[in-house]
């Protein structure tokens, strides 16, 4: 069975449902059953050292090696030609994985099919890998799912893993869990190695089941029993993590050398990734990058592809940008689907490579008309943006269907957050929640993180830290690093979890050191403010938002710009900030958007252009910033360049903005509900709303609110309370500095005078 397709199929079913044990009791107790093969079949498999189990339970290239090697290529090719189907079979695997010749998956596809001249379930199951993922043919779902449903009904187990994996994620047939879950059981029941890890993955995952490590552990052991690296690296993670077992990092990192010894690739990057990262293993980036390259060195497409992406980019290997796009190159003329994404992603995106788009989408289209859905997503990504082309909305949204039809976790993501925003699509909430859901649900950690960002925000959700922060710490088990630095902020702030200071800056700084921009921009903010006991570093700070700007970050691009512009711990530089807020917001950063929108409409170091200002903060708002939302809302309201006063829309905004907890939206809003204009009066929501602001330290919150207990309206025993809000404003520079130090001299003859800059308030 080829185990990059079975890879591809249990890494989403393991992070899917969840079953009852019912397999593996059966499995324990000798009720196994076998395939039972023609006797033609038997007679050609003794020829090559093979018995009917080696088909039942060994993975391609254990069954190559069993057989006697790559070194017996010609002699595979030799007997395929007298017609012996086992021996079509072996050469298939040696074309498919580079073993005794060059690599060509449409050779592989040749002799499998070759193979398949009588019926020969493993066979079957490996020729349909190639047609269901389109990988050296053209896809062909339907027969694909033909074949590996006639290999289940002869009893393969590995055909039996990809029914119940398809079943489960509704690719190639109508979605039905109880059936997917009753061919895993059956796989287990054959002995399939991959069925084994797939139920493990159930309840480890515990996506939709509650969480059993135990039950998990038992699979996994039972896949250990009969060798399979896959199972020996997952009990060596849960050994690693103390995932249902006590922490004991040197049992799992022993177990994941063990996994990584016998030259599976995934297991060899792995235990490589832990190495460079320290995660549970003494950090030694030098042997880490070792483990990578000689997985590479096996011809796995993804090590080749993961080393070449180090070379490009200098991560943790000296960079070598030329050696990493030649072995990208290499792969691309194999054929390679996901080089030819990975290829295209550095023309794109490479700083150091020059820019060429055309060369971009046309490896994209390439990769999308092998029905590669990175490739797919990648050209509706070009699509949806206008780049290297016309915007075209409609076609993005075609394609990340068809993405999606595929399997594509990202494409998910991506058609979710357009329905979040109602780009190319009409806004649609509940249908970007449903669809970013199911990816999280199937394994993607960026749509886990994304769900946990909703749930922060409760946009599209109710608003639920908890739920937040397990979707995090649920990334984090599968080294997502933004995930720790999002978790790091909520351990601080004690949002959804026991407060915990230390742990948070710890997986913060860890996140910010492994490349992470959000870790970058959560410790920069940090340092440049000297919250939670570290100490105030303005310098240390920019240095941080200028790393995570270099990674691309258009967010850190533009925080990088303001402390430019303001020269807070670097030398000021308006021209540099100026050309990095306006890439920023041309690459659609809503911060970036609203900021340098702001600066056009006020002539603040560029020339005054309201119109051009206006367009980029209703882009913003149309991007889902809070900050622009009420900004535009104010513009519809009270009327603006290039915008017609219309006092609906704008209210609606308003809310809108105030339901995401801007801080001044959340204060206008609440005067006008106060005063009953255009919504209905409720002195009880507006004052909720007003101390919500003020809290946020929102001088317009505290400038309404400490007015409003000055007045009484609240009750005279606020107006000490009013007092002191009406000073915290006093020392705001702006139009309500001033109004606030007038008023705190004529109700209580409070005289405000500056001081180096400051206003200092004393009462006469």
């Amino acid at each position: 069975m080829s185990s990059r397709f079975i890879c591809a199929s249990f890494i989403a079913v393991s992070l899917s449902l969840g079953t009852a044990p019912v397999a593996y009791a059966q499995a324990q107790s000798g009720t196994s059953s076998v395939a039972h093969l023609d006797a033609s079949l038997l007679a050609f498999a003794a020829k090559w050292n093979l018995d009917e189990r080696d088909f039942q339970v060994l993975y391609d290239e254990d069954l190559l090696a069993k057989a006697g090697g790559a070194i017996k290529y010609q002699e595979f090719v030799a007997a395929a030609d007298a017609n012996d189907p086992v021996a079509a079979l072996l050469a298939g695997i040696c074309a498919a994985y580079g073993k005794g010749r060059p690599k060509s998956n449409q050779d592989a596809v040749a002799f499998y099919r070759r193979a398949n001249r009588v019926p020969f379930p493993y066979a079957m199951v490996n020729l349909g890998g190639h047609l269901g993922y389109g990988i050296g043919t053209r896809r062909d779902l339907r027969e694909a799912m033909n074949l590996y449903r006639r290999a289940a009904e002869a009893g393969n187990g590995f055909a039996m893993a990809e029914m119940g994996s398809h079943y489960i994620t509704g690719i190639g047939v109508t979605k039905n869990v109880a059936t997917g879950i009753s061919w895993l059981e059956k796989a287990v029941v054959a002995g399939s190695p991959s069925g084994m890890v797939m139920l493990g993955g159930l309840y480890n995952s515990g996506a939709h089941v509650a969480k059993d490590h135990s039950k998990a552990m038992q699979y996994y052991r039972m896949g250990e029993a009969i060798g399979d690296d896959t199972s020996i690296l997952r009990i060596g993670t849960m050994f690693l993590f103390g995932e249902g077992v006590p922490r004991n990092e040197t049992e799992g990192a022993r177990l994941i050398l063990r996994a990584a010894n016998s030259e599976d690739p995934y297991a060899m990057i792995t235990y490589g990734s832990h190495l460079i990262y320290g995660d549970g293993i003494a950090k030694d980036v030098a042997k880490g990058v070792e483990w990578i390259k000689r997985a590479a060195d096996l011809n796995s497409e993804f090590a080749q592809i993961t080393y070449a992406n180090m070379l490009i980019d200098g991560r943790n290997v000296p960079k070598n940008i030329a050696e990493g796009i030649r072995i990208l190159t290499g792969l691309v003329n194999e054929n390679d689907s996901e080089a030819m994404c990975a290829l295209g992603n550095i023309y794109e995106f490479n700083s150091d490579v020059p820019k060429d788009i055309p060369a971009a989408v046309g490896l994209y289209r390439r990769a999308a008309e092998l029905d590669d859905w990175e490739g797919i997503e990648n050209l509706a990504r070009v699509n949806a943006g206008g780049i290297g082309m016309a915007k075209n909305p409609r076609e993005a949204v075609r394609l990340y269907n068809r993405a999606i039809d595929i399997g594509s976790t990202s494409a998910m993501t991506s058609l979710g957050l357009l329905h979040l925003v109602g780009k190319g699509v009409p806004k649609n909430e509940a249908e970007a929640v449903r669809l970013i859901r199911r990816a999280a649900d199937l394994g993607s950690t960026e749509a886990m993180v994304l769900l946990a960002q909703l749930y922060e925000a409760g946009d599209g959700v109710p608003k639920s830290d908890v739920e937040a922060a397990r979707l995090y710490q649920n990334a984090i088990r599968y080294y997502h690093d933004d995930a720790k630095a999002q978790y790091g902020m909520m351990l601080i702030e004690g949002r959804g979890v026991e407060a915990n200071i230390e742990e948070g800056k710890r997986l913060i700084i860890e996140a910010a050191n492994n490349d992470s921009t959000i870790g970058m921009l959560s410790y920069g903010v940090m340092l440049a403010s000297g919250q939670h006991g570290i100490t105030k570093n303005e310098a240390e700070a920019a240095s941080w938002y200028k790393k995570a700007s270099d990674l691309d970050d258009y967010t850190a691009r533009t925080l990088y710009a303001l402390v430019l512009l303001e020269g807070r711990g670097v030398t000021k530089n308006e021209t540099e900030a100026l050309r990095l807020l306006a890439e920023a917001a041309q690459k659609e950063d809503v911060i970036a958007q609203h900021v340098y929108g702001n600066m056009l409409l006020e002539g603040t170091a560029v020339p005054k252009d309201e119109r051009e200002g206006v367009r980029l903060i209703k882009a913003s708002a149309d991007n889902g910033y809070a900050a622009a939302k009420f900004d535009y809302a104010v513009f519809l309201l009270e009327g603006m360049v290039g915008v017609r006063v219309d006092k609906i829309a704008g209210l609606a905004l308003l809310r809108e903005a105030a339901d995401a907890e801007e801080p001044n939206a959340m204060a206008t809003l609440a005067m006008r509900i106060l005063d009953g204009d255009g919504v209905k009066q409720s002195t009880e929501t507006a004052m909720e709303l007003l101390v919500k602001s003020a809290q946020a330290e929102s001088i317009l919150g505290m400038y309404f609110l400490g007015s409003v207990y000055l007045t009484g309206e609240a009750g005279d025993d606020k107006f000490q309370e009013g007092l002191s809000l009406m000073k915290a404003v006093a020392h705001d520079q702006g139009n309500l500095g001033v109004e606030a130090r007038k008023i705190l001299n004529q109700v209580a003859g409070i005289r405000c005078r500056q001081i180096d800059g400051q206003w200092i308030c004393d009462e006469i």
